[in-house]
Order: structure tokens, then sequence, then C-alpha cells
């Protein structure tokens, strides 16, 4: 490993271990919520809430790291993180499972922070773009690794069990995370360069919701669809003999389903591009 990116791949790592516990809960409450006494609002509320928090604690944490020592900012974090794994394990109610993911929502703001500006301090100009991905990609497989072995996990172990288990994994982040400092140095130290005027902030950002929210909705779409199907089938076997010509044409008109839902969204993205940046891009 080069020293001098030595720091983006363990900031990376402390990342994906600190997401262990966060991803978890993407794979496993909406069908074991039940068992919790959570409803499904519910688990929506508690499943979005830490991203819903960020829209005030992203500015937070980016003004606290121009005035506090980042190792000790970024260890908090880490360290609360896997706290608030723990607490996923003890929690009763929704309250309590509410009160986590906004604390989640504070620790991510500045653990991700924390990385972003490790990485930009480790790379030059001419490998920006190569040092920020492979940070996002090593710190994604945190995600990848909380939904499998969580879903694992939570079958064979328990839900509880799990998360403890996730929570002392994840204060390996750490020492990871202070390793990375050590060897990028103190970033609020380094001179930062006055941001340029930016006219549209406002109205971009609303197109990014915007789209964000279509997605969502694209996907709910979809299992929607996949649900009508199910019901659909469950039906003809109930009261009549479902051939295989009835088949055919029912799966025939959910596919038309979905490719005129996807055209619908090209057209939506086209529009979104269109107006945040004055071209419609392909």
């Amino acid at each position: 490993m080069s020293r001098a990116y030595a720091p983006v791949v363990l900031v990376a790592l402390a990342t994906a271990f600190s997401l262990l516990g966060d991803q978890m809960l993407y794979s496993v409450l909406p069908t074991y919520h039940a068992a919790l006494g959570l409803t499904y609002i519910q688990v929506g509320v508690i499943l979005s809430a830490n991203r819903w928090v960020r829209f005030v604690t992203n500015n937070v944490a980016e003004r606290a790291l121009h005035k506090v020592n980042t190792t000790v900012a970024l260890s908090l974090a880490l360290a609360a993180g896997a706290g608030v794994t723990a607490l996923y394990g003890v929690a009763s109610n929704f309250v309590v499972f509410l009160l986590g993911r906004l604390l989640w929502g504070l620790c991510w703001s500045f653990i991700r922070q924390s990385g972003l500006v490790t990485a930009a301090d480790a790379s030059g100009e001419e490998s920006v773009g190569v040092v920020m991905g492979s940070y996002n990609f090593i710190a994604r497989l945190g995600s990848v690794a909380g939904n499998l072995a969580g879903a694992v996990g939570h079958d064979v172990l328990g839900f509880a069990r799990t998360l403890f288990i996730f929570s002392g994994v994840s204060l390996i982040a750490v020492p990871l995370g202070v390793r990375s400092q050590r060897l990028v140095g103190d970033v609020k130290t380094r001179e930062r360069q006055e941001r340029p005027a930016f006219r549209g902030t406002v109205g971009l950002w609303i197109c990014g919701f915007a789209a964000g929210c279509k997605g969502n909705a694209a996907g709910t779409t979809v299992r929607r669809l996949i649900d009508d199907v199910a019901e659909q089938i469950q039906i003809h076997h109930a009261h009549e003999r479902f051939t295989g010509e009835t088949r055919v044409d029912l799966v025939a008109h959910n596919a038309a389903q979905v490719a005129n839902r996807d055209r619908l969204n090209q057209q939506v993205d086209g529009e979104i591009r269109h107006r945040a940046f004055g071209r419609i891009t392909n």
C-alpha cells in the first residue's frame, strides 16, 4: 500500500465498519418489525430519520471540523456509532429506535465529512477522482456486509445478538480512524480555498430531492407490481384453473406496465436534467 494513499484506505475501512449495524436494519426491520412491536409506518420513519436529520447535521459537521480536532471528532463519531448499533439491540419501542437513528445521522455526518476531507487531503489534482472513487468503493463494502451478514446473522443468532456482535466489530473503526488522521495530518490546519459563488443552488437541491423521491417511488412501484402479480396468481389458483395461457397473458400485461414505467422514468430524468442544467443529456 502506497503511504500516500494509506490514510484513505484506513478511513474508508473505518467507515465500512461503522456501517454494519445501520445497513442491517434495512434488510431485517421490514420483515422483523412485528416481533419488535413496530408498524410498517414506524419502520419507514425509523429507516429514514437518519437521512432527514442530516439536512441539519451535515452543516453542523462541516462547521465543527473547522474548529475542532478532526481525530477527536472522528473517533467520537465512530465510537458513538458503535454504541448506537448496540442500542438497536436493546431497543424496546419506537421512540428508542428513533432516537438511535437520529444520533446515527449525526455520527454519519461527521464520519462521512471526515472521510471525504481525508481523501481530498491525501490526493493530488491529478488523482482526486481515483482516490474519491476508491474511498467510496471500500466504504460501501460495509453496506454489502451489513445487509448480507446482518440478514444471515439474524436468522442464525437472532436480532439482538447479531447487533451486539456488529457493535463490537464496529469498534475496530476507532483505531483505524485515528491512524488515518495521524498519517494525513490534522485536516483543520490545511489552508482551504474560498469557495466560488454558485448560482441556482436551491434549484438544484430541489431537483436532486425530486429525483431521489422519483427513484424511491419507482422502486416502490416495482415492489407493488410484484405483489400484485403474486396476489393475482393466488386468486386464479383459488377460484379457477390457472391455465398456461392465463399465466402468459398476466406476465405480458405486467411486463408492459414495467416498460411503460421505465419510459416515464426516462422522460422525468430528462426533464430534471433540462431544468437543472439548461440542456438534456443522455
